[in-house]
């Protein structure tokens, strides 16, 4: 019985953090950032040549960026870990959160422009407002939001190599140079992924700090209580447990599913390279 207590306490924990942190919907973004990115951010000269381009890269990675997959993997990883903790409120809280949320996301920008002071104010009247700041810096989903703006830049990368590179060298890589090629483009990225000063819409960092800030406003809407309970489990061995694991399957596949369609790209961008020459309409003599 203490057993199934336990898997009954683990899975009350389990999805209320699903709720919370949104991994799917943050991850089915992924084929949204391949689609919609256009000039300024793809710096090339034809920019006449990036619409046709997005909406292929959009196409691919709908078929690969694997969404079902990626929350399979993160539910078997959180399931894994065990949370003895009955948290019984927390469904509660975890709808109370996304309906807040919910709301907030239906406002426009000029209507968030003019609640900004009474936000402001609200946050910094409520009693508890350091745990809230706490509790908003430990949440997933502005690191997993973070993730698109990462997929952004890999897609610029290949993008930009597509439309103004030289196509000459592609032309003699073998597939495992084209593979390695792809792979050092996402551990480049993901190691200096905050590199890109002029461009702060393609920083994870400008992502993850706007996000945190929404969060603790929308934190600062929920009773003392829901703050206090959120807290426990997000300071709680088994929360932060689970957090990681989120957090790290998302990003192991981010990289996967990544790199999958940008080999797809690159090696497109070499079969019309070699097929060029043979397609061109042949001259009379």
């Amino acid at each position: 019985m203490a057993g199934a207590g336990h898997a009954v306490a683990s899975q009350q924990t389990d999805d209320a953090l699903l709720l919370i942190e949104q991994p799917e919907r943050l991850y089915r973004q992924m084929p949204v950032v391949a689609r919609t990115l256009d000039w300024p951010l793809i710096e090339v000269r034809d920019r006449a040549a990036i619409p046709a381009l997005a909406k292929h890269g959009g196409e691919l990675a709908e078929r690969l960026y694997d969404a079902d997959r990626t929350m399979a993997q993160i539910r078997s990883e959180l399931k894994a870990i065990d949370d003895d903790v009955r948290h019984d409120r927390l469904p509660a809280i975890a709808s109370r959160l996304r309906a807040a949320e919910t709301a907030w996301d239906a406002l426009s920008l000029e209507a968030h422009q003019a609640r900004e002071s009474a936000i402001q104010a609200k946050v910094d009247a409520r009693p508890d407002k350091a745990v809230i700041a706490g509790l908003a810096k430990k949440m997933a989903a502005p690191t997993l939001a973070g993730e698109t703006a990462l997929t952004a830049q890999r897609f610029k990368w290949v993008y930009e190599a597509r439309i103004a590179g030289s196509t000459s060298e592609l032309e003699k890589m073998s597939h495992d140079e084209l593979d390695a090629g792809v792979a050092s483009i996402v551990t480049t990225t993901r190691r200096t992924q905050n590199d890109i000063q002029r461009i702060p819409l393609l920083q994870p960092g400008f992502h993850e700090t706007g996000l945190r800030m929404r969060r603790q406003a929308i934190l600062s809407e929920l009773p003392a209580q829901d703050v206090a309970d959120l807290a426990a489990l997000y300071d709680s061995a088994a929360g932060r447990a689970k957090l990681a694991a989120m957090i790290d399957v998302f990003r192991r596949r981010n990289d996967e599913d990544g790199h999958a369609v940008l080999l797809k790209l690159v090696e497109e961008a070499q079969h019309q390279s070699v097929q060029a020459p043979q397609d061109a309409p042949q001259q009379t003599q």
